[in-house]
């Protein structure tokens, strides 16, 4: 389903590429001159159905003045839609959903979504990111019986206004049908409006090009951020987390204290989960585990490459994947309990607003399945969450350990636990060497001095694979 929210945070994006006098194609985030925070696609709960319906839509046959209703674009105004008719036009119905969908954030390299992939489309751009791009997204219809509205799409628009600052706008349009006593086509231009963020709120007005809230600072994005689970730390001191993303990252040679990347590829003869470690670019859509030796986000930097994102979706509740990986993620999560948008009702005889709370764009946790990153009794692996109601998160990955595939390691790669019906199955993480104070056991309650070969061991008390 098309969400306009892309319309105005992708455009957002893709536009501020251009003021940044883009050759070619790139990743960049944009960061508001009022406020200094920067701008995330959070969630994608806004589409031209919801909108054009929640102002009315099936009732819009009931006036001739179609154009006001729509729009505010005859007698009436956009940004005061209640001038003769007391209808809310669709750009102030998209606000509702612009301020919760589109959130300002004061650490754009600590938040993925904070990262656009901005391609040019002549003297335009498309903007791409989380899984989605903007082209694509603002292309849709809504209709009834005798009422068509055709959204064509859109591509961003940029205007420096001095000092590496740029207004960032669309051109909103669309074309009806309405069929009443005759066939009537017409096109519908609605004209400019600007991204702002007042006080933190992300939203859109029209003729607002000289105020500070519209006005946007380009910074490219090639590097990025991570915090790893403070309680999730091995016997070795490693910290972990989970990321997906859909652009493609790599880990800095030097000067990054991120020290891996996993998939997992299944599970051993004793049901733990074998993870794989990647190397070179990870691609953009690949659900991983990061090791990190530090837990201070400042310190574990990831690159952020040049390549174009992977476009794979997760839209009402999709899953995001990757071949030969137990893995999936997420790029949204559910709203807040106190994430609203505003509804309107009845419009033609009540014009009235109100409240009405939406499950967004969620995965819901499934407790035969699902299982996410922790460290239970000192022991890292994957455990339910205690939640019957709870969600993925946005940006972070999980294990499916439906029809979890065998997988035969090698010897030095690393295994994590899984808690299969209650209860954890066995190891927390690897030590490829034994410290010389280390006493080790076999299972049969041997000491052995140097294990010979790949199993389980008890070291110093705990269970550990070689």
């Amino acid at each position: 389903m098309n969400k306009i929210y892309a319309i105005l945070f992708l455009s957002l994006f893709a536009s501020l590429s251009a003021s940044a006098q883009l050759s070619g194609n790139g990743y960049y985030r944009i960061k508001n001159k009022a406020t200094g925070k920067y701008a995330t696609l959070a969630s994608n709960e806004m589409s031209y159905e919801k909108v054009v319906d929640g102002i009315g839509g099936r009732n819009l046959l009931d006036d001739t003045n179609l154009n006001l209703q729509l729009f505010g674009t005859s007698t009436g105004t956009p940004n005061n839609p209640s001038t003769n008719g007391a209808y809310p036009t669709v750009i102030a119905k998209m606000g509702c959903y612009l301020e919760n969908d589109i959130r300002q954030v004061d650490d754009g390299a600590l938040n993925t979504a904070s990262v656009f992939y901005l391609e040019k489309n002549g003297n335009q751009y498309n903007l791409k990111g989380e899984g989605t791009d903007l082209k694509t997204i603002t292309n849709g219809q809504y209709s009834t019986d005798n009422i068509k509205v055709d959204f064509p799409g859109f591509y961003t628009n940029i205007k420096s206004v001095g000092n590496n600052l740029y207004n960032i706008y669309i051109p909103v349009s669309a074309s009806t049908t309405v069929k009443k006593y005759i066939t009537i086509n017409a096109t519908i231009t609605v004209g400019d409006y600007y991204f702002c963020d007042n006080a933190g709120t992300f939203g859109v007005e029209k003729d607002a090009s000289t105020k500070e809230e519209a006005q946007w600072y380009i910074e490219p994005a090639t590097t990025f951020n991570v915090k790893p689970l403070e309680k999730v730390k091995d016997n070795a001191g490693h910290y972990y987390t989970t990321l997906c993303v859909n652009f493609p990252f790599s880990i800095p040679s030097t000067g990054s204290t991120v020290l891996a990347a996993y998939t997992v590829t299944g599970k051993d003869a004793e049901g733990n989960a074998v993870l794989n470690q990647l190397s070179g670019v990870i691609p953009g859509g690949t659900p991983v585990i990061l090791e990190c030796s530090s837990s201070d986000e400042a310190t574990n930097v990831l690159n952020i490459e040049t390549t174009a994102p992977a476009n794979k979706g997760c839209a009402d509740g999709a899953v995001v994947s990757s071949d030969g990986n137990c893995l999936q993620g997420r790029y949204f999560n559910a709203p807040a309990a106190t994430y609203k948008y505003k509804n309107y009702l009845n419009q033609v005889s009540n014009p009235t607003t109100a409240n009405f709370t939406t499950d967004g764009n969620k995965l819901t946790n499934d407790k035969n399945y699902y299982r996410v990153l922790n460290c239970v009794a000192g022991v890292v692996g994957f455990y339910k969450l205690k939640s019957e109601t709870a969600t993925m998160g946005a940006n972070k990955a999980f294990l499916n350990i439906k029809d979890m595939p065998e997988a035969s390691p090698v010897a030095t790669a690393k295994r994590f636990s899984i808690e299969t019906s209650g209860e954890t199955t066995a190891i927390t993480d690897i030590h490829q060497d034994a410290g010389k104070n280390e006493v080790i056991y076999d299972l049969q309650g041997r000491r052995v001095e140097h294990p010979s070969r790949h199993g389980i061991y008890i070291v110093n008390g705990k269970k550990v694979v070689y």
